[in-house]
């Protein structure tokens, strides 16, 4: 939880494969943070993960559309990342 709040200079990242859990306010705050590359062992981002991450736009999902669905996302404060486009299957090149 809170592990990258209000990192403002933060553009891009790419959660480890080990990771299963996305705390609470990870990322609230990182404004100019425009993509995420988010492994398929992540079941869970909890409330405010992704609050105030105004320029993210780009999600890039190395699973399939129905892992990604069955994700736990805790909807409290998470619009930054639903409303941004999903890439499923991702392996690591751009499409």
């Amino acid at each position: 939880s809170s592990a990258f709040e209000y990192c403002s200079s933060l553009t891009s990242i790419t959660i480890p494969e080990s990771v299963t859990y996305i705390g609470s306010f990870a990322f609230r705050g990182c404004s100019s943070l425009t993509s995420i590359i988010i492994p398929e062992s992540v079941t869970y981002i909890g409330d405010c993960a992704f609050h105030s991450c105004s320029s993210l736009t780009d999600v890039y999902y190395t699973g399939t559309k129905e892992q990604w669905h069955s994700i736990l996302i805790v909807l409290s404060g998470n619009t930054s990342l639903t409303s941004a486009t999903i890439h499923y299957n991702y392996t690591g090149e751009e499409n």
